[in-house]
């Protein structure tokens, strides 16, 4: 029932107050601030006194029957326009609502959970034993005390209370035990894995460049096995290009190893990093060739030079087998060149037994 007697042209009913004359909740705001007719309070019963919601849209009511019929119209329009944002849920302050501040700080708490999302942990069943107000986790699957039924969820310590919010796909929080992004896919929560195909240039503690794509910079390159063989391979186009390993000195090449402008493998030394020498030349039809490209299968370019042995320190024949040469420095006779034939060391110059 409305009072009595009204000292005011302006009233504020509660909404137990509205429901007292049979009026809807609204559930667009919990006061409705009305204003009376100043003439009807004088001349019209309380039962039918003009009421004019305070909406820029409400008309001047000339019955409480109008009054409800407003009210319905509050309702619709509280029940058609939008609460809360579409993506994080933040809630909305509405026309004329009273409080604004409490919508407005409810909105900032959830931004500040969400935003920059970092995270303790995301691989924890159970909440820790002294959180600090704020702490932020990823509920893992099989959550118990505080946290059961809570799994993927995202879990805020706020006012000695846990706090709990729903991910959605795409989202995603760096976890500072294990330095590692993570992103909601839906489901679960998984590691973000770069996509490390098809990269123009890597480099690992330095900077790599349009002709060395591959840069490491490090006291040691690791290459192993994945359980039993490693193949290192170095391709190239044509004969003519080159498929080598280069070996520098204060980037001044000294050694190179491979391919080098065709398809004999050669090891090439250097002085200065300019004039180049074959070193050891090996070609395809198995020739080796000491300082130049070989015509035999033992080419040398130069004199050759034996270490010279004791007749003592010559390995067995059997072991050695026919066709090994030693320079033997006591021979009877003097020093000189010996072969083994398969059963015992002779003399080259005349054939005889040592």
């Amino acid at each position: 029932m409305l009072p009595k007697t009204l000292s005011s042209s302006n009233v504020v009913l509660s909404a137990r107050a509205l429901q007292s004359i049979q009026t809807p909740p609204c559930r667009l705001f919990r006061r409705v601030e009305v204003r009376f007719k100043p003439s009807w309070l004088r001349t019209k019963p309380q039962s039918a006194c003009s009421v004019f919601l305070r909406r820029q849209r409400t008309p001047w009511c000339d019955s409480v029957n109008d009054f409800h019929q407003s009210l319905d119209q509050e309702n619709l329009f509280a029940e058609n326009h939008m609460s809360q944002s579409p993506v994080l849920s933040l809630p909305l302050i509405q026309p004329s609502q009273a409080q604004k501040h409490v919508t407005h700080n409810e909105a900032l708490r959830l931004l500040d959970v969400l935003v920059q999302l970092v995270v303790q942990s995301a691989d924890n069943t159970a909440p820790p034993a002294s959180p600090a107000d704020g702490d932020r986790h990823i509920v893992a699957s099989g959550a118990t005390g505080d946290w059961a039924g809570q799994d993927h969820m995202i879990a805020v310590m706020e006012n000695s209370s846990w706090q709990f919010f729903t991910p959605l796909e795409g989202w995603r929080a760096d976890v500072t035990a294990t330095a590692i992004e993570m992103r909601f896919d839906g489901s679960t929560w998984v590691d973000v894995t770069v996509d490390t195909n098809n990269l123009s240039q890597v480099g690992i503690n330095t900077s790599a460049d349009a002709t060395n794509r591959l840069s490491v910079a490090s006291d040691a390159t690791l290459l192993t096995h994945a359980g039993t063989s490693h193949q290192l391979k170095i391709n190239k186009a044509s004969n003519s290009d080159t498929s080598t390993l280069l070996f520098q000195d204060n980037w001044s090449g000294r050694a190179e190893m491979g391919l080098a402008g065709n398809d004999d493998f050669s090891i090439k030394t250097s002085a200065d990093g300019s004039s180049w020498n074959d070193t050891v030349v090996a070609t395809g039809d198995g020739n080796v060739g000491i300082g130049k490209t070989p015509d035999t299968k033992l080419d040398v370019d130069g004199i050759m030079k034996l270490t010279p042995v004791l007749l003592a320190d010559l390995p067995s024949s059997f072991s050695v087998g026919a066709g090994a040469i030693a320079f033997v420095s006591d021979a009877s006779g003097g020093a000189q060149l010996a072969y083994c034939d398969g059963s015992i060391w002779k003399k080259v110059a005349n054939g005889t037994a040592l």
